[in-house]
């Protein structure tokens, strides 16, 4: 038989690259074996078998031999053993080391890949298997380097075969990345020992054939020392594989004569490669991925902010021993964010705003704390000069987060009316997270409402639905800049209709629907019926409440508005700016059926001296019904507390601060 042909690592390259860009019907599959997983600290089996050996060794040896004299066929009783060969041997070896105790062997693996990170390599791969149609892994490994990877770099999740009872779900033409074990997973007994490497199980034989016919394998990192995956391999005729089998080894060593001959018989190609991961590097580089160090740095800072985000969410109210254990496992806990869970449960703004000096005094060098602070700051207390301090702060331990720079940029807007440095500040945001919907859409505010730049404007929030997928969040604030900025009603009733299409039991969604109908439509019985529903998904939304009550007292449905103000000022949540707002509309309830108002309206206005503000809040829905439920001395007051509404919150930004804020 003649030899196989040898290429270059870039001529392999060149190939790769060929074949992926201009013949969209061949893919390739990944065949990995043990030195595919030496970079992530899990040993090869070559490095085993000289374990388990000198482990041996030590056991046995009452002589004291030589370590070299004494690993024979005889001392081993395994027939044809040299130890020049030893990594051959692997499986008998196993045997030999575990056969009275076979649960210690499974133990012994479980200890060696425990805690093992994927290597850069298996970023690249993980990569190629979410974007490309290369997603197809085949291995003898027992680890889980590949789907943890996946897990890691990418939303894929993929379809793991551990264990050949699975095989009847293998398809050629899957619809997410495969990864099938052949030797099993390690937690599903996996196969090490001659008499379960000597012949792959029937169901694996048929399901590999059906999947060579398909895909090109590349084999990386696999000695080719079992004779279950070989002898299938050897079983198969010219034209059974598709495409030109790669076999990759390592360029320090040499391929077995085994495997030459089986790559000859398929008319594949050799390629000496330097080590998994360079090779997954220069394939990636010609799959246009990159290192993903930066990818798994963001997916782990969102991942801990949903986690915190979660944790601090949790509704314990009515459930004290929840709560106090809570506290308590936050309080062992430490760090930024327990002072912040401890801030969120305070129900006095003072008393909370003094929790959060108190943990930043704590933690002088936290962006997360800082940036929390300033946020209150801003949107419970309107302390707009208070806030931009803190948050430039912030950005002097942090400079790149874009968070930040959005809080600024909110000051500089809507508190300090100055679109121009505002937009400075919009304009880094967006350089530092270009793809993060919720910037782009404050940017499309900006431009759209306080610029003129409306098809700027229009643009950023067709780009912002685009990203935000199934979160009715930009059809949200695009309806509203239809409705606020381009005057179209009609237009701005069919956006909310497509967030309300697109998330059904979204709260948010169902909300801004309502209000739009209340105010612009003056459709009260659809606005009721879908303020309903959105209050009965999240019953302790106050924003929620105060939008719905507001409708309630504009229609002087005053019984009904009280018993909505009254449930969500009672509800435990601790919406500042709602809480204003449910206060401020109660006294007006009160004072329209000839009762005192001055135990809420002394609420409104302990609360305004306190700088609470409610956000985003456009009075001139109410201002235009206040004069037809109140008598004109009586009117005043109010009138004058709306104008403290006006002057001292964000200054009315329509938008999403008017229906986003739900």
């Amino acid at each position: 038989m003649s030899s196989p042909e040898t290429w270059t690592l870039k001529g392999f390259c060149n190939h790769f690259r060929f074949v992926h860009a201009k013949m969209h019907d061949h893919a390739f599959a990944w065949v990995l074996g043990a030195g595919a997983s030496r970079a992530s600290g899990i040993p090869t089996g070559g490095e085993l078998v000289d374990t388990w050996l000198r482990e041996l060794h030590q056991r046995m040896d009452t002589s004291a031999q030589i370590f070299e004299k004494w690993a024979t066929e005889k001392s081993l009783e395994i027939d044809g053993f040299t130890i020049a060969d030893a990594a051959t041997f692997y499986s008998q070896i196993y045997e030999r080391r575990f056969r009275n105790h076979p649960d210690e062997g499974y133990a012994y693996l479980e200890e060696l890949m425990a805690g093992k990170d994927p290597s850069p390599g298996y970023s690249i791969l993980a990569k190629a298997m979410e974007n490309t149609r290369h997603r197809l892994v085949v291995t003898t490994n027992f680890d889980n380097l590949v789907a943890d990877a996946l897990s890691v770099y990418t939303d894929a999740f993929p379809f793991v075969v551990g264990h050949e009872a699975l095989t009847g779900f293998v398809r050629a033409a899957m619809r997410r990345p495969l990864v099938c074990k052949i030797h099993r997973d390690l937690l599903l007994g996996p196969k090490s020992d001659p008499r379960s490497l000597k012949r792959l199980h029937e169901t694996w034989a048929g399901a590999l054939r059906a999947l060579f016919a398909h895909y090109t394998p590349v084999f990386i990192g696999y000695g080719g020392n079992d004779d279950s995956l070989m002898d299938l391999l050897e079983s198969l005729d010219q034209g059974d594989i598709k495409g030109q089998l790669i076999w990759c080894y390592y360029e320090k060593s040499t391929p077995s004569r085994r495997i030459v001959e089986l790559v000859a018989h398929h008319k594949g190609a050799l390629v000496p490669v330097p080590d998994f991961d360079l090779l997954m590097i220069l394939l990636g580089s010609a799959l246009g991925i990159e290192p993903l160090d930066s990818v798994i740095e963001e997916r782990a800072k969102k991942r801990a902010e949903n986690y915190r985000e979660r944790v601090l969410s949790l509704d314990t109210s009515g459930h004290p021993e929840v709560t106090a254990a809570l506290s308590s496992t936050l309080e062992r806990a430490g760090g930024w964010w327990a002072w912040d869970a401890r801030a969120q449960r305070e129900v006095e703004p003072g008393k909370r705003e003094a929790l959060y000096r108190q943990g930043l005094h704590k933690f002088p060098k936290s962006a997360e704390l800082h940036s929390r602070f300033a946020q209150f700051l801003m949107v419970a207390l309107g302390k707009a000069t208070d806030a931009e301090a803190v948050w430039r702060k912030a950005l002097e331990i942090n400079p790149d987060d874009a968070a930040i720079y959005l809080g600024i940029a909110y000051i500089q807007l809507r508190f300090l009316r100055n679109p121009s440095s505002s937009e400075v500040y919009f304009q880094k945001a967006l350089e530092l997270a270009p793809e993060e919907p919720h910037v782009l859409i404050a940017y499309a505010e900006l431009l759209g409402e306080y610029l003129g730049r409306v098809e700027e404007a229009a643009a950023l929030f067709l780009k912002a639905i685009t990203l935000y997928g199934n979160n009715p969040a930009g059809y949200i604030g695009y309806a509203g800049f239809m409705v606020l900025v381009r005057k179209n009603i009609d237009a701005g009733e069919l956006h909310f209709k497509e967030a309300v299409d697109l998330a059904p039991g979204s709260p948010a969604a169902l909300g801004a629907l309502a209000l739009f109908y209340a105010e612009f439509r003056g459709d009260f019985e659809r606005s009721d019926a879908l303020f309903n529903r959105a209050i009965g998904l999240a019953p302790k939304n106050q924003g929620l409440a105060a939008n719905y009550a507001e409708s309630l007292v504009v229609q002087k449905r005053f019984h009904d508005a009280k018993i909505v103000i009254l449930r969500a000022l009672d509800n435990g949540a601790m919406n500042f700016g709602a809480i204003l707002v449910l206060n401020f509309l109660a006294a007006i309830v009160e004072r329209s059926e000839g009762r005192d108002d001055s135990r809420f309206l002394g609420k409104v206005k302990a609360m305004l001296s306190e700088g609470v503000m409610r956000s985003g809040w456009r009075t001139e829905f109410l201002e235009a019904a206040l004069p037809g439920i109140l008598g004109r001395e009586e009117v005043g007051v109010y009138f004058a507390l709306l104008d403290m509404f006006r002057t001292g919150s964000m200054g009315g930004l329509g938008l999403s601060a008017r229906w986003g804020s739900l």
